[in-house]
């Protein structure tokens, strides 16, 4: 089991246009089957913006049952800053139908975000 409570070959989602945390995530989940198409257990999004992760949840809601977790790489200093860019994740997130549920450290420039997809979306 990995650090993101994922069992051994579970089915994961990794993508983002930040390709330096894509890079670091894809080192840290490189032996996790990703296929094309069908149900996931988790997602990993490396995303520029707040509108990307957005983007791509709305995406992956379909893929991911209940009970799954997306996760969302970003930089450390967006704990201590939140840029107005990035205010309010939560929220829309809820309104994608995900409850957060985790937050940890990954090296010391970033951290992940973890939702776990819990309704349909409300919107």
């Amino acid at each position: 089991m990995t650090r993101w409570n994922l069992q051994s070959g579970a089915n994961i989602w990794l993508g983002g246009h930040a390709t330096e945390g894509k890079r670091l995530l894809h080192q840290q989940l490189i032996d996790m089957p990703r296929p094309p198409i069908g149900p996931i257990d988790a997602a990993f999004i490396t995303p520029e913006s707040m509108d990307e992760a957005i983007h791509f949840s709305q995406k992956l809601s379909t893929r991911l049952g209940p009970g799954k977790r997306l996760w969302i790489l970003t930089p450390t200093q967006l704990a201590n800053e939140q840029p107005s860019t990035w205010l309010g994740l939560d929220e829309r997130m809820f309104d994608l139908g995900f409850t957060k549920v985790a937050t940890e450290d990954v090296e010391q420039q970033y951290q992940i975000l973890g939702y776990e997809h819990t309704t349909v979306a409300l919107s």
